[in-house]
Formats: structure tokens, C-alpha cells, sequence
């Protein structure tokens, strides 16, 4: 069922965005121009009640300082407040994008997934020249003459993989760094984050045009975790969780 659902939202909204393309509208493409089909999406599941811009309920409550909490895109609710579903999502649409962004967004949904069994989901749109060039950038592919690195997120088959936190790929400490520099000390993360991708869509479009991917996000069943600042490749002057860090949204 969860795959069934993925697999919806992603031809789902990739239809949409085709259409607003031959309506030439695409100069409005956006991460906030999203939200609208993907609710209507999760609407039309009839699973439980949709909420847009949702506090993360366990990140919040450990924030410290001024500045916005934690929020995700989308969850569905048959319990308030625990989530049954939720979604991040994000658009691409430089060559300069963050990928940490990416990462940030990964971890967010790893947590409620270890917590609560949501099922969580990733959704990645934008014009195919750059998502292109996004899979191809070291931070996000890993180095090339490297033979073990390995992608954030495989975005080349449905075939699962895992993205590993703890810090056993030296190449990706840096990038880990930018996810965990606000992270709170007495939190667990999961030491790795499994993803499976649904095909994406629409295929075989020229560069110019628009495409979405779309992953399910989940923990292992052995559910391993540890703390992010207890390492040192993680450790920070001050290693709290503040509302004005970059990655706190």
C-alpha cells in the first residue's frame, strides 16, 4: 500500500506539473507551488486528516533560542498528534542547490519513523537539466574515483540502499557536519536511513521539461541509533539545537 501511494503522488504531481508547463506557467515553479497538488493528493487517500506546515514533534520541543520551529511539509493524522504519514519535499532549480538540505530533510523523516512508524516519504521535483546535474555533484554522488562511494539517495533504480550517518564514509563527514552542527545533545539519530524510490515521472522528457522523484524513507528493523554529538567528527562549540540554524526549517 505504501508504495502504491508513492507511486500516486509522484505520477500524480509530475502530471500536474507537466500540464502548468504546456499552460506556461512554469516560470511560478517552486517548492510553495507544490503544496497545493500534493494535498489535494493526500486528500483524495482518504487515510486520516491532512495538516500543511506541521511542528515537528520531536524536534521542537528541544529547540532552544528564537526562530521557527521545525515544520514538515505534509502529514496525515488518524491520532493527533502522531503522525501516519508525512512528507518533505523539495525543488531544484539551481546548480548551487544545498545538499544538506536533502539530508536535513531525511533525517527529519528518519525520526518519526523510528518513533512512531510513519510512514515517510521524500519528493524531489524540478526541471530535468538540473535534477540531472544534481545526481552527478560529488557532495550528492560521492567521489568519483572512489569505488565504494555511494549516492545520498539511488536515483536510478527502485532497489533500496541506505545512507549511513555515523561517520564510517570519511568523504561525507563534511556534508554530515552541516546536518548535525545544531543537532541536540541528547538526542538519538538513526545510524542509517533506508530509502526506496518509486519510478519516476514523467520519463524520457527532453532537459528542458519537469520531473519528479519520490522515495519511501524508513529505518532499519534492528532500529540502531546513536548520538551525533558523542562523535567527534560531529562535536561543536555549542551543540544545541537553535532556531536560527540554516537547516531548521
Amino acid at each position: 500500500m505504501a508504495m502504491v501511494l508513492l507511486r500516486r503522488l509522484t505520477e500524480g504531481l509530475g502530471a500536474w506539473l507537466h500540464y502548468e508547463f504546456c499552460c506556461d506557467r512554469s516560470e511560478l515553479f517552486s517548492e510553495k507551488y507544490l503544496a497545493p497538488p500534493v494535498g489535494i493528493l493526500l486528500s483524495s487517500a482518504q487515510i486520516g486528516r491532512v495538516f500543511a506546515e506541521f511542528t515537528h514533534p520531536i524536534l521542537a520541543p528541544l529547540m532552544t533560542g528564537r526562530g521557527r520551529r521545525p515544520a514538515l511539509d505534509f502529514v496525515i493524522s488518524e491520532s493527533w498528534p502522531t503522525p501516519k504519514l508525512a512528507i518533505e519535499s523539495k525543488w531544484v532549480s539551481e546548480s548551487n542547490f544545498d545538499v544538506s538540505s536533502i539530508v536535513w530533510d531525511l533525517v527529519r523523516l528518519s525520526l518519526l519513523n523510528l518513533h512512531y512508524g510513519t510512514e515517510c516519504y521524500f519528493v524531489l521535483g524540478g526541471q530535468k537539466r538540473m535534477l540531472n546535474r544534481l545526481f552527478l555533484r560529488e557532495e550528492f554522488a560521492g567521489p568519483a574515483n572512489r569505488s565504494d562511494a555511494t549516492s545520498i539517495l539511488n536515483y536510478k533504480s527502485n532497489h533500496s540502499s541506505s545512507l549511513h550517518l555515523v561517520p564510517d564514509q570519511h568523504y561525507r563527514v563534511p556534508l554530515l557536519r552541516k546536518v548535525f552542527e545544531a543537532w541536540p545533545p541528547t538526542l538519538e539519530a538513526p545510524q542509517k536511513i533506508v530509502t526506496r524510490r518509486t519510478a519516476p515521472f514523467p520519463k524520457g522528457q527532453p532537459s528542458y521539461q519537469y520531473q519528479v522523484f519520490a522515495w519511501q524513507i524508513t529505518c532499519p528493523p534492528n532500529k540502531e541509533v546513536f548520538r551525533p554529538g558523542n562523535s567527534k567528527h560531529y562535536q561543536f562549540p555549542t551543540n544545541s539545537l537553535n532556531a536560527t540554524a540554516s537547516t531548521a526549517t
